[in-house]
């Protein structure tokens, strides 16, 4: 058994040679049977072991002894102890948590507080098949999707779970074989914990069905991890080229999503939201413990709904459906704070256009973005409509105009609701309003982009079209050319 976990830590990469490796202590059979394999790995692969001992404060006497067993044991086997004295209870009752997961957390944050304050590389905790069958149990019951069911991983980040290869059986006949002594707690053989009725119920029941019953949800959930990496990895190359991540919301394309299969669908949008909470709702990776399957739904149902709607999420999301777009923001109070709190109106003077003047340059403070304006006088007429589309720029934030056609100075600024736009050779007019609606551009952005115009019409709405009576023609001898930039990307185009 041994070596096989041995070579169960060198398949999954759970340590190098020299590493310094915090080991969880409880007394129990499964932290003995860990922490004997790790010191007799500890010569050969030159490990430094450090063990860390928590007393709950629940078990009275019992919680005493196993704490007095535990340092004995380490210093029979020269290995540095740690013991820490908490107050599950009354944390549980203050985090209004159960008592099982205050008691998790007390000791996954003490062991962390270890391995950081010597310097250690991993913390190594006594996890087997059982418990691997009872987690997936426990996750299936409550209704988990199928990471819930790929179960405890082998390695995730600096927890290590070397037995992860053993049963609890095999974990109990190497310690008899080796004449190891260990505690029992007793509180797991108490009904009042869910996890305990999965242990003590329901996988006697299962391996009286199968005695390898246990064994063969660890085979299933080894399966389920590595089609989850699959999926992962499918989903991620879908995320990539549907969902922008801008500084004040998430933007996700619906024809691209669309296209894809309705999981995949489900497992973006989950990524979306949970990445929404991680980033702009500051949980960090806890970001996601609040998104159930229900939310996931609704997210999918607002995506294939009418323009739109609205659909209030947990941690204060708003998601709309918006123009060919579903769009998750903060509520729209918070929303609103984050555009821009005042108009702006920026001058650009006959008199600072000049052709002998260097390119010149202002900074947009509002949207924190900046524009330059260059003259360039053409050396020779341009002779035709081949000639004009081979010097017009390609890029969306850098065109070109007749200098020559500009009435006085320029302004840059925000929309004002009497703006047309001459869109066509036949110099029809369209508004701004009513452009933006059939551009389907949403509310939210229309006045962030900004206008540049002269006295008598609009140039250019920056990002999107220029004004018909400005472009470039054969008659031009004189190009003002305008350079649009961004110092935070907003689109995958810019």
């Amino acid at each position: 058994m041994y070596h096989r976990v041995k070579k169960f830590c060198k398949q999954h990469h759970m340590f190098a040679k020299g590493d310094k490796i915090v080991v969880g202590l409880s007394g129990g059979p499964d932290s003995i049977c860990l922490l004997d394999m790790l010191c007799r790995m500890r010569e050969e692969e030159e490990l430094t072991i450090t063990a860390v001992h928590i007393h709950h404060g629940i078990r009275g006497t019992t919680a005493d002894r196993d704490e007095v067993f535990s340092k004995e044991y380490c210093e029979q086997r020269g290995v540095p102890y740690y013991c820490f004295h908490e107050a599950v209870e009354e944390r549980a009752k203050q985090e209004k948590i159960s008592v099982e997961e205050a008691g998790r957390l007390c000791r996954y944050e003490k062991m962390e507080e270890v391995r950081v304050n010597t310097g250690s590389d991993v913390i190594a905790v006594g996890h087997h098949k059982n418990d691997q069958a009872e987690t997936i149990l426990f996750h299936l019951v409550r209704g988990s999707g199928l990471e819930g069911l790929c179960g405890i991983l082998p390695k995730r980040d600096i927890i290590i779970r070397p037995l992860l290869c053993m049963t609890r059986e095999e974990i109990l006949s190497y310690l008899s074989d080796n004449h190891l002594p260990y505690q029992i707690d007793e509180t797991n053989l108490e009904m009042l914990y869910t996890r305990n009725k999965i242990r003590n119920q329901w996988i006697p029941m299962l391996e009286a069905v199968n005695k390898e019953a246990v064994s063969h949800i660890d085979k299933t959930a080894s399966l389920l991890s590595e089609a989850v990496d699959f999926i992962k990895e499918e989903r991620d190359k879908i995320y990539g080229n549907c969902v922008t991540e801008r500084e004040d919301r998430f933007v996700i394309e619906r024809e691209v999503l669309e296209k894809q299969h309705s999981y995949i669908q489900s497992e973006v949008l989950k990524k979306a939201l949970t990445s929404f909470i991680e980033k702009k709702v500051g949980q960090g990776k806890t970001g996601g413990k609040d998104i159930l399957s229900v939310h996931i739904e609704q997210l999918k149902q607002l995506f294939h709904g009418e323009t739109g709607k609205e659909l209030h999420l947990p941690k204060g999301i708003l998601a709309k459906n918006t123009y060919g777009t579903v769009e998750l923001c903060m509520n729209e109070n918070d929303f609103v704070i984050k555009q821009p709190k005042n108009l702006f109106c920026y001058k650009i003077l006959a008199e600072d256009l000049n052709i002998h003047k260097p390119i010149k340059e202002f900074e947009l403070i509002e949207l924190g973005h900046k524009i330059k304006f260059q003259i360039k006088e053409l050396s020779a007429p341009l002779e035709s409509e081949e000639k004009i589309a081979q010097i017009i720029s390609k890029d969306t934030y850098k065109k070109m105009f007749d200098y020559d056609k500009i009435k006085g100075g320029l302004q840059l600024r925000t929309r004002m609701s009497s703006d047309k736009i001459i869109w066509n050779k036949k110099g029809q007019t369209k508004s701004l309003k009513r452009y933006f609606i059939d551009e389907k551009i949403p509310r939210e952005e229309r006045d962030r982009i900004p206008v540049l115009a002269d006295e008598e019409g609009i140039l250019w709405l920056i990002g999107y079209r220029i004004g018909e009576q400005y472009k470039v023609d054969t008659a031009t001898r004189r190009i003002l050319l305008v350079e649009y930039e961004r110092k935070t990307k907003e689109n995958k185009d810019g």
